[in-house]
Parts: structure tokens; C-alpha cells; sequence
């Protein structure tokens, strides 16, 4: 009963789960993030946020037209960041990118 429902088509209205990528440098993660937000559209939730500081989350967008959140996932200050600002249960970014994943944990709690 923990696992996403894949058979419903994402983005979905009424999913509320936040898929996570294991980023594992030199493995192809490039091209995952390129398909998943510059082709698809998803807005991510990964280093592209991470000089930012505003105090509410954005969703903002690169000049590849890329759509990201203000928060960066792969500092363990950008991933105590995430869970203050309660990013899990935003429903604002539909794909996380972070090589830290156990300390990416908490923002579930």
C-alpha cells in the first residue's frame, strides 16, 4: 500500500506522492532530467534551486524554459530547507533529483 499506483497517468490530480531519482553522478541523470522537465514539462525539485533563499516556494524557470522549485535537494541546509517549507505535501514539484537519499527521507515525515 506504500508504493504509487503507476497504472494512473502522472501527472494526476489527485496523486499526491513525489517520485524520487536517485542521482548518481555520471549515470545518466542529465538526460533523465532534460526528458522529464524540458521535454515533459515536470517542474523539478533538484540543485537547479540552489541559489536561491526566498522565503515561500516558487516555481521558477530557466532560459531552456526548464521549471524548478527555489530549493536546492542535494545540500543537506537545501534538504532541511525542503522540509520546513513542508515541499513534500506542496504538490508543487512532480520529480526529485538528489544523490542524498537518506537525508531526503525526512521531507516525507
Amino acid at each position: 500500500e506504500n508504493y504509487a499506483d503507476w497504472r494512473i497517468p502522472f501527472p494526476a490530480a489527485n496523486r499526491t506522492d513525489l517520485p524520487v531519482f536517485w542521482q548518481i553522478p555520471k549515470a545518466g541523470g542529465t538526460v533523465v532530467k532534460r526528458i522529464l522537465g524540458e521535454c515533459l514539462g515536470m517542474v523539478e525539485f533538484s540543485e537547479e534551486g540552489r541559489d536561491h533563499v526566498e522565503p515561500t516556494l516558487q516555481i521558477l524557470e530557466n532560459s531552456n524554459g526548464l521549471r524548478y522549485l527555489n530549493v536546492d535537494a542535494t545540500s543537506t541546509v537545501g534538504l532541511q530547507r525542503a522540509f520546513d517549507l513542508n515541499i513534500a505535501q506542496s504538490g508543487l514539484a512532480d520529480v526529485m533529483f538528489t544523490t542524498l537519499i537518506p537525508q531526503a527521507a525526512k521531507i516525507f515525515t
